[in-house]
Formats: structure tokens, sequence, C-alpha cells
């Protein structure tokens, strides 16, 4: 499956989401911006639940101890206790960066069971100033809901 396809069925299964969910609604605002994307599915393994658990509450730890009054990324409380009773096995994890932050949405590979999703200030703007002229940067660029960059 192409990242179109990913990007595409990652955007169906947040719009089947409870919107209350601030996070959601708000990458949901973003479909149509220009965005980078990335997801495991790239990767060669799939990461298991246990793995994404214990990198993510050790990560939220740091986050509460080295900016305890004005967080840099939001929506640990709600994604930690959802990747605890998650029945799956492994979980698929998206990115997704726009100038409004960087989104970083929870799921099983097929996009059918929606864990979490985290948001980071950091934006497509300092992303690329800061990784300008670096050879490890690649875009996955995406505008419109369309991909405008290959894999």
């Amino acid at each position: 499956m192409n990242s179109e396809k990913h990007f595409k069925n990652l955007f169906k299964l947040l719009k089947q989401i409870d919107l209350e969910n601030d996070l959601v609604s708000e990458c949901l605002q973003i479909e149509n911006d220009e965005v980078t994307f990335s997801t495991f599915h790239e990767s060669a393994s799939k990461t298991t639940t246990e793995h994404i658990f214990n990198v993510y509450k050790q990560r939220f730890k740091m986050e509460k101890k080295l900016r305890p009054e004005n967080h840099f990324v939001v929506g640990y409380d709600k994604l930690l206790p959802n990747i605890e009773k998650s029945k799956s096995e492994f979980i698929n994890v998206s990115s997704i960066t726009s100038e409004l932050g960087t989104y970083l949405i929870f799921s099983d590979y097929e996009y059918s069971d929606f864990i979490g999703i985290l948001k980071s200030k950091r934006n497509l703007t300092e992303i690329r100033e800061r990784m300008n002229g670096s050879v490890y940067y690649r875009e996955n660029k995406f505008i419109n809901g369309t991909q405008t960059t290959t894999d």
C-alpha cells in the first residue's frame, strides 16, 4: 500500500472518532492543508503494543519533569490508558505535520481501531528550518489530501 492510501485510510478512521476529542477535531481540519505524512507501515517490522506503551510512558514522565506547566506534547493522559487496554498486538504510529503542529496518531495497522493521538507544538516551518540542508530529511508531502512527492 502506498503512502497516499495510508493517508486516506487514516483520515477515514479519524472521521469515525467522537469529535469531542479536541486533538482529533484539530487534525481533521488539516486534511487538505500542506502537510507531511509518515507511518510505521514504511518500516520493515511491526512495533508491539508493549514497546509503544513503554516508550510513550517514559516520554510522558520526561515531559512532566521538563515542562510541568507548559507541555510541548499534549494528549498523553488519554493515550496511555488506551494503549494499556488495547487488544492489538501491534500498534501503528502515523505522523502528520502541519503549520498547527505535529500529530501522532496511534491505531492498528489496518486503520480500523483508533487508539489515541498526541500533538506536538513543532510545526512544518520549524522542522524545515531545522532540517534545511540535511541529507537525512525527506518529506512525504501532501496537499489537499493528495501526495505531491513520491514514497
